[in-house]
């Protein structure tokens, strides 16, 4: 499903932020710039130019398509991201990361596989020039490690 923004809208914020204690669930679509420090379970969809930075106190349960994410706090589910994946050092991300970047901060956790082949986000369209799972374009921090999967 494709979502786009209405031009007729006037954007009266472009800020979107969803604090402590607030749980949703179902389908969301932001716009711009977006700080969960709550928890979010379904599917989450950030417009053309969206940043979505997930705080130490958030968790999203649930498959996110974004241009930029930025995670320090829980992810459980497959990220498509158009720029640039970045799992901070007390983040964690448990899924597959699909983007033409990924970083990893020495202390964050992630269990899934990268695929940064291009800007497509859709795995199954670029099937056959995937590369192997293990490949990773950026690590950062002393140490940092990524290990393939079994």
């Amino acid at each position: 499903m494709t979502y786009v923004q209405n031009p007729n809208l006037e954007i009266e914020s472009e800020l979107t932020l969803i604090g402590q204690g607030t749980r949703l669930r179902g389908e969301f679509v932001f716009d711009r710039f977006t700080r969960i420090h709550g928890d979010v379970d379904g599917r989450v969809h950030g417009l053309d130019e969206s940043l979505i930075v997930v705080g130490e106190t958030a968790s999203i349960h649930g498959e996110v398509h974004c241009d930029e994410i930025i995670i320090d706090g829980f992810v459980h589910g497959d990220i498509h991201a158009r720029n640039k994946i970045t799992v901070a050092e007390s983040g964690t991300l448990i899924g597959d990361a699909y983007s033409p970047k990924f970083v990893m901060k020495f202390g964050a956790h992630f269990e899934g596989k990268a695929n940064t082949t291009s800007a497509n986000t859709n795995p199954k369209e670029k099937k056959d020039k995937q590369r192997k799972p293990s490949e990773v374009k950026t690590i950062e921090g002393p140490g940092a490690q990524v290990q393939p999967p079994a």
